[in-house]
């Protein structure tokens, strides 16, 4: 049986921590064996196999921690929050595991009995290299934290592509690009003022971000109140991933009537317009690197999405993508023609994709 996409994307995270622990404590076992005269070898590989499933269990753990509790308190947390609650949470649930881990690597390796390893380890956590152990694990706690937090700042991917240089020189992509806009937002920010107005688009975007795994979609970046998605070709039509993300969102935001309707006086609506195409990607800047996809894609996406009041529809698409998708089942997918856009010197073929009534995405 094929694994979801969450379910990928939540293994993937479990090994990522897993490897990261068990490397990190394996080097730390590495050194004490160079610079430990007489250190048997025996107890290094005792060491190495308790890392493991120190590291295993860890970071089963860690992920089980981070997806449940603090991903709820990334919504309006500083950075400095996240990393500094991340490093504290991820050394109590590691020193959770160092006891009965460390105590069952006595019995199968030291030959003691489950008494003498649970004494020597209690002995062991009140002697000065348990401080060294505890402060290294610190550091690589901080570390982790890091690094998944600035990889979450990115998006799924990127910061891997940035550390392995894939965007330095630009490079050609296949994508399916959404650009989806919030209706009525210079009344809604003459309503609610500055602030209320940034909060309201922190809680639209928030829920959007809790159907990007599930649909496999990637947010390539926020203008103001326009997200822009993409998709490779093989996620976005899987399922036809980049239309029922938008239905999805839109019964997202109606089953939350009540709490935006409470907090703000109105039920967010959202337009959307998509395109498939070529595209270049590439990283730019110096003090401040971005990576930006540029392309006649994004331009003809933007401005399909901006025919949306024209004729009356919430979700516009093009030709080109309308006949790429495989099924079309379950969507009222109806021609609009070939229309000018504003830029553009052929007319483009354009569809209006609905929602047959009650239907449940």
């Amino acid at each position: 049986m094929a694994l979801s996409y969450r379910s990928q994307r939540r293994l993937q995270e479990v090994l990522w921590t897993m490897a990261f622990f068990v490397i990190g404590v394996n080097v730390y076992s590495m050194v004490r064996f160079w610079e430990t005269e007489g250190y048997p070898l025996s107890e290094l590989i005792g060491d190495a196999i308790t890392a493991t499933i120190g590291g295993a269990v860890g970071g089963i753990l860690l992920t089980v921690f981070h997806q449940s509790v603090l991903h709820r308190q990334a919504r309006r947390r500083s950075f400095r929050f996240l990393i500094l609650t991340e490093t504290i949470a991820d050394l109590f649930i590691i020193f959770l595991v160092f006891i009965p881990v460390t105590t069952l690597s006595g019995v199968l390796f030291g030959g003691m009995d489950w008494a003498e390893s649970f004494a020597y380890n209690l002995a062991y956590m009140r002697s000065l290299p348990f401080l060294g152990l505890v402060l290294y694990l610190l550091v690589l706690s901080t570390l982790f934290s890091f690094f998944r937090q600035v990889s979450r700042k990115f998006g799924p991917g990127v910061m891997q592509g940035l550390l392995m240089g894939r965007y330095h020189n630009p490079r050609e992509d296949d994508r399916i690009v959404m650009f989806l806009d919030l209706k009525a937002s210079t009344t809604h920010a003459e309503k609610l003022g500055h602030i209320r107005y940034s909060r309201l688009l922190q809680d639209c975007f928030f829920d959007l971000n809790s159907l990007l795994i599930p649909y496999e979609a990637q947010i390539y970046k926020y203008v103001g109140d326009e997200a822009i998605m993409s998709w490779d070709l093989e996620s976005g039509l899987r399922n036809e991933n980049c239309l029922r993300i938008y239905f999805a969102y839109r019964q997202l935001l109606e089953r939350k009537r009540p709490y935006y309707e409470s907090e703000y006086g109105l039920l967010p609506e959202f337009k959307a317009g998509l395109n498939v195409g070529r595209i270049t990607v590439a990283e730019v800047g110096e003090e401040r690197r971005e990576i930006e996809y540029h392309g006649d894609v994004l331009n003809t996406a933007a401005r399909i999405q901006g025919q949306c009041n024209i004729y009356g529809k919430q979700l516009l698409i093009s030709g080109p993508l309308q006949k790429m998708l495989f099924s079309k089942q379950g969507f009222d997918i109806n021609p609009i023609g070939e229309i000018e856009l504003k830029g553009k010197e052929q007319h483009v073929g354009v569809f209006s994709v609905d929602l047959p009534q009650k239907s449940i995405i």
